[in-house]
């Protein structure tokens, strides 16, 4: 099987996922044509309409969920929506079973930032199916959406909505059984 290059940026189809138009343009480059021609000004004053919808007036409930990681991406986000925006967000984190220091570093500095923040840890043999999946079967369908919608989205969502500690709440392990 001979090698594919994007006739733009001349990326090779070796990145998972990658895909290339009739044209032999990857996905990535088509994204950023597509992204010189958004109406950025149109967009943020929609998202302001958006955001103003959840803003809780008398500080007594969260304005939003923030999915973290701890990395620069969760920070940028954090400091958007409760620096920028003036919201209250309630950060929750899908804490992997192998977090190393730094990570633990970086969660530890973005609850610095003066918000709340929750700690979802799963069951480890759950996250064993999760991963195996991730590793098995989503990179088929986009490996970076697979990743997100578990560890991420879908993860948040449960621990948010289905799953609690010992303090006699439902969990989240019987969806991944």
């Amino acid at each position: 099987m001979e090698l594919r290059y994007c006739t733009k940026c001349l990326y090779p189809d070796t990145k998972p996922g990658l895909r290339f138009n009739e044209k032999g343009i990857c996905d990535a480059c088509v994204w950023a044509e597509k992204k010189d021609k958004i109406d950025w000004n149109l967009r943020k004053k929609e998202f302001e309409k958006l955001i103003e919808q959840y803003r809780c007036l008398d500080g007594s409930r969260y304005d939003c969920i923030v999915p973290v990681s701890g990395g620069k991406d969760s920070h940028f986000q954090v400091h958007v929506m409760k620096d920028l925006y003036g919201m209250n967000p309630l950060c929750v984190n899908f804490v992997p079973i192998d977090l190393i220091p730094l990570g633990r570093k970086n969660i530890e500095n973005l609850k610095n930032q003066g918000v709340d923040y929750i700690e979802f840890t799963p069951n480890p043999k759950v996250y064993r199916k999760m991963e195996k999946y991730g590793l098995t079967e989503a990179w088929r369908r986009e490996l970076a959406r697979a990743c997100w919608n578990f560890y991420g989205s879908r993860s948040g969502r449960c621990s948010i909505q289905n799953s609690t500690n010992s303090m006699g709440r439902k969990s989240a392990s019987g969806i991944w059984r």
